[in-house]
């Protein structure tokens, strides 16, 4: 990989037109709506054996961020971006299924929350046909938290609910490198850019509750690949001012981690994670 993205930048540096200007620094501010869906599933074997599904759906965010962009000696782009996220709907369901014993426990939760997302990437920036289409490599780190507080358990099986009481902090961490590619077209002061972003990425989560009458800590850990794909649309320059929409979606999963409640030890069979987002941005140019 690394063999190939300098071999990438070296074609870049020959190809393209030392003439073409220089790049802009600026600042962004951006807000709008996301949607994410989480699941995960863990087994525990011996003489208790248990396995459990969980997922997150419809969880509804209002985003709000900031970015900072520069490029150094013409070429090296830099980036820095982060946002925060207010949980304002969504719904959990869990199902507990027991070795030996039929029938499920499901229970359904309202969710609220926060979540946060703070990313970092340089890459090397080529300009074709007199600075009209640009390409750039990219190399970045991520770094992704998503924090669920669950009220208002309802039990869908029995007649009574008997998880009125049960309340529940979950708290899930995405982590690593990624490498991607971005292209832009300019076209009478509208630019339409798209960029890739493939995720090597290490998860780890931790679950607070009372399900079983008693406060319990479920840990899990794994692996995990991701894909995150950007659209941008930004409108012609207004006063050093850019304004544009984007839109985003990332599909992130993994497999075979580890999970522990207590001092038992399970296995997480997988962990996926995915969200769409669209959102305005403003860009203040110097």
């Amino acid at each position: 990989m690394k063999k190939f993205y300098l071999a990438t930048i070296l074609v870049l540096h020959f190809c393209t037109e030392i003439e073409a200007k220089m790049f802009d620094s600026g600042i962004a501010v951006f807000t709008g709506y996301r949607n994410d869906g989480l699941s995960w599933k863990t087994g525990f074997e011996g003489a208790s054996a248990f396995e459990t599904k969980e997922s997150w759906s419809g969880v509804q965010i209002a985003e709000l961020g900031g970015r900072l962009e520069t490029c150094v000696w013409e070429r090296w782009y830099l980036r820095a971006e982060g946002d925060y996220g207010w949980i304002v709907g969504g719904s959990k369901s869990f199902d507990l299924d027991y070795a030996g014993v039929e029938g499920d426990e499901w229970l359904r939760a309202s969710s609220r929350g926060q979540v946060y997302d703070i990313s970092g990437a340089t890459g090397y920036l080529a300009r074709f046909f007199g600075g009209q289409f640009e390409v750039m490599p990219l190399l970045g780190f991520s770094y992704s938290v998503q924090h669920f507080t669950d009220r208002d358990y309802k039990d869908s099986i029995h007649l009574l609910n008997l998880f009125e009481d049960v309340n529940s902090e979950s708290t899930y961490q995405w982590m690593g490198p990624w490498a991607g590619l971005s292209f832009a077209y300019l076209f009478k002061g509208f630019e339409f850019a798209f960029e890739y972003q493939g995720h090597l990425s290490f998860f780890r989560g931790g679950v607070q509750d009372n399900l079983f009458d008693a406060d319990k800590e479920w840990m899990k850990k794994s692996n995990a690949f991701g894909n995150e794909f950007l659209l941008k649309l930004i409108f012609p320059e207004w006063r050093r001012w850019f304004f544009g929409l984007e839109g985003g979606y990332l599909f992130y999963y993994g497999s075979d981690g580890k999970s522990k409640i207590g001092g038992q030890e399970g296995k997480l069979e997988r962990i996926s994670w995915n969200s769409g987002s669209i959102l305005v941005s403003a860009t203040r140019k110097f």
